[in-house]
């Protein structure tokens, strides 16, 4: 059965999603509690009307960026049989991913391209995108998430090859530190025949094509 919880903010009831019940609701809740203690540290208070809820919200917020980090939020893979015995590159391109650093708990963003040569099993494209976003919904490496993207691939299809370029703003360089807006970080990693400098190359054509 749902949860319901009042949003102060705004004033109505809201239904809870089914990964917020349950155990993952204490999770909440033990999260609220230590970063309203946080809040205390800065020196604020918790009975301004815009932050008394503010720990709660930010509990289940957590829940939701790194619903990752459970296993059951993996996703299904249904690989069809290559009946066709297809054996050109697939491409998904342009599929847009929200992550966060692990180094400073801020938001990195950008889009994943990732492609694959078949072998005897294919797969949904839709599946491709689902596979990006469950590996970003976690504290994370952009260089991890590159290479787990690609591992899930080549275990689940075991095609011919497999490659993926992803491309981010890292908000950790953008709002602290180096503070360099719209700095762009690229990573890649391949597996099986794109080890083949002609089939990268065909890779980065297809890539740059729909590219202005």
């Amino acid at each position: 059965m749902a949860e319901y919880y009042i949003d102060a903010e705004e004033d109505e009831i809201v239904r809870e999603p089914i990964w917020l019940q349950g155990e993952n609701r204490g999770k909440a809740e033990e999260i609220a509690g230590h970063f309203a203690e946080i809040l205390h540290v800065l020196d604020l208070d918790l009975d301004d009307p815009h932050l008394h809820e503010t720990p709660m919200r930010v509990g289940r917020m957590l829940l939701e960026i790194f619903r990752g980090l459970q296993e059951r939020e993996a996703p299904a893979i249904t690989c069809f049989p290559n009946l066709e015995n297809y054996s050109n590159m697939v491409m998904v391109k342009d599929i847009d991913f929200y992550s966060m650093c692990s180094h400073h708990m801020i938001p990195f963003f950008g889009k994943a391209h990732v492609a694959y040569i078949p072998g005897d099993k294919i797969v949904g494209l839709s599946k491709v995108a689902r596979i990006v976003e469950f590996y970003a919904r976690r504290p994370q490496l952009q260089e991890r998430l590159t290479e787990q993207v690609i591992d899930f691939i080549q275990d689940a299809l075991e095609p011919q090859g497999v490659m993926a370029v992803l491309e981010a703003r890292h908000l950790c360089m953008e709002m602290r530190g180096v503070e360099k807006p719209g700095a762009l970080t690229t990573t890649s990693a391949i597996r099986g025949c794109f080890r083949d400098k002609g089939v990268r190359e065909e890779f980065m054509e297809l890539l740059q094509k729909a590219k202005p």
